[in-house]
C-alpha cells in the first residue's frame, strides 16, 4: 500500500508541475500578445497623427504654389521668359561636343 500512495503522490506532484510550468508559459505568452497589441494601437495612433501632419503640410504646400502661380500668371511677360532662338543657340557654344568625351 505504500508504493501505492508513493507513486500516486509522485504523479500528483509531476502533474501540479506540468500545470504550473503550463500557467506560466500561458501567462507568457498573454502578456506578449498584450505587449504586441499595445504597439500596435500605439503605432496605430501615430500613423494617423503624421497622416494628419502630412496632409496639413501637403495643403499648406498647395496654397503657396496656387499663390506662385497667380503672381506669376499676373506678371508681365519678360525677355527672360522666352527662350533663346535656335541659332542664338548654335553660335554661343565653343565647345565641341565630339572631343570632349561624350558619345562616340
Amino acid at each position: 500500500m505504500p508504493v501505492r500512495t508513493f507513486t500516486a503522490a509522485a504523479a500528483l506532484a509531476v502533474a501540479v508541475s506540468v500545470s504550473a510550468a503550463v500557467a506560466v508559459l500561458m501567462h507568457r505568452r498573454c502578456r506578449r500578445l498584450e505587449r504586441a497589441a499595445t504597439a500596435q494601437r500605439l503605432m496605430a495612433g501615430r500613423e494617423v497623427h503624421d497622416n494628419a501632419a502630412l496632409y496639413a503640410l501637403v495643403l499648406e504646400c498647395q496654397g503657396r504654389l496656387e499663390r506662385e502661380m497667380a503672381r506669376q500668371a499676373a506678371a508681365p511677360a519678360s525677355i527672360a521668359d522666352h527662350p533663346p532662338d535656335e541659332e542664338v543657340l548654335a553660335h554661343s557654344t565653343r565647345i565641341d561636343p565630339t572631343t570632349e568625351g561624350g558619345l562616340r
